[in-house]
């Protein structure tokens, strides 16, 4: 069964680089993964849902930034270098795929996922930069992770939305926006 999901992740992927939002169907990832219409519906009721799935995980999943600071020491330049890179792969994922990125900006349950996602992420971000000793307001009662989760949740839904092909340009004016305790790449 693993096998047939990965395929039709894979397939939901490519019909969503060649074929409008509102026709991706069922059959058509179905056919193009090579399994049984019926296998995709073992794994998701509908192709909403599998849209959403598919592609909140591949958002999550270039946001990511591996694992920093082994041991007790954290390199906060080192940080901001990584979360530099996961923002700008963020903006470069979604302009690559802008047609569905576009649609599932407007979808609730997408956004939902994507959020607490992002949501997670500035956890860590904050846990790293506690252990490096930088004091952030808000850090520990989670109301500093809620606004950077917001904030890029909000930059990514514009930018899906907009016309914009400078998704260097957008990273380094919404890294010029974090907040001050952000950490920032020294140049």
């Amino acid at each position: 069964m693993a096998d047939a999901r990965s395929r039709l992740e894979a397939a939901l992927r490519a019909a969503a680089e060649s074929t409008p939002p509102h026709e991706i169907t069922a059959s058509l990832v179905a056919r193009l993964g090579g399994v049984h219409r019926v296998t995709f519906y073992r794994h998701w009721p509908d192709v909403e849902s599998a849209l959403v799935e598919v592609f909140a995980d591949e958002i999550d999943h270039v946001a990511g930034i591996g694992r920093l600071g082994e041991g007790d020491e954290i390199d906060v330049a080192e940080l901001a270098a990584a979360y530099d890179a996961a923002l700008r792969r963020s903006l470069e994922e979604i302009q690559r795929r802008r047609a569905i990125y576009r649609l599932l900006f407007t979808w609730p349950p997408f956004m939902s996922r994507v959020l607490d996602a992002m949501t997670a992420r500035a956890r860590v971000l904050l846990e790293n930069l506690e252990r490096a000793g930088v004091v952030v307001e808000g850090g520990r009662d989670g109301s500093a992770a809620a606004f950077i989760a917001g904030a890029a949740m909000a930059s990514l839904a514009w930018w899906a939305s907009s016309e914009s092909e400078d998704a260097q340009g957008l990273a380094r004016a919404l890294i010029a926006r974090y907040p001050l305790w952000w950490p920032r790449v020294l140049r």
